[in-house]
């Protein structure tokens, strides 16, 4: 009954056995160890849930696996569910690839099995150095190195068109104070001519 219980528990991952309670297969993701530099693996524990009532998809399968009625499937899995906890009173209790049960405050606890984890992966950070791929840029695919030399170029250019403007301007407004001073220009004269004998 132990190992038909087992199957059913990787398979659903879910298992009620009565009077003991409910187990859950449980993944645990692959986590990221940054200070080793390393990927642990992802893992299965199992957990124990209180308990709760038999699900008709248990039932049925675990009849069809001891080729017998429900009912009768249901009985033989309440007997085995006692017997197991009479078992955890008088001491604890190792479920292959499961853990290792055991009775404490009322209720069944689970000691998981340490599971066969994958082994670590290294995670350095890999730099590479001149590294070389083609890029497209417009039109034409040149290599990352050319287009990275060009894209720095067009910056530096553009700076250099800039001040070359602003130097230009700087350079016509003192040629225009200079053609305004040398013609006698007067900061008080507006150009503008009022004669004395308008129509006002």
């Amino acid at each position: 009954m132990l190992e038909l219980l087992t199957q059913y528990l990787s398979r659903t991952r879910s298992l009620t056995i009565p009077h003991l309670g409910a187990f859950t297969l449980e993944a645990v993701p692959a986590q990221r160890n940054v200070v080793d530099q390393v990927i642990l693996g992802p893992a299965f524990h199992v957990a124990v849930l209180p308990a709760q009532a038999v699900s008709e998809a248990q039932l049925n399968w675990l009849a069809g696996a001891l080729s017998e009625t429900e009912r009768s499937a249901g009985e033989r899995l309440q007997a085995f569910g006692q017997e197991l906890q009479q078992q955890l009173h008088r001491g604890p209790f190792l479920w292959p690839g499961v853990g290792l049960l055991h009775w404490q405050d009322g209720s069944a606890q689970l000691q998981p099995a340490t599971p066969p984890v994958l082994e670590a992966v290294a995670a350095g950070r890999v730099l590479r150095e001149d590294v070389r791929h083609t890029v497209r840029q417009g039109e034409q695919e040149v290599q990352s190195a050319l287009a990275s030399d060009t894209l720095d170029a067009v910056p530096a250019k553009r700076g250099d068109l800039e001040w070359l403007a602003w130097l230009l301007v700087v350079l016509a407004a003192l040629f225009v104070l200079y053609l305004l001073f040398k013609n006698d220009f007067s900061v008080h004269s507006t150009g503008l001519q009022v004669s004395a004998t308008g129509p006002f």
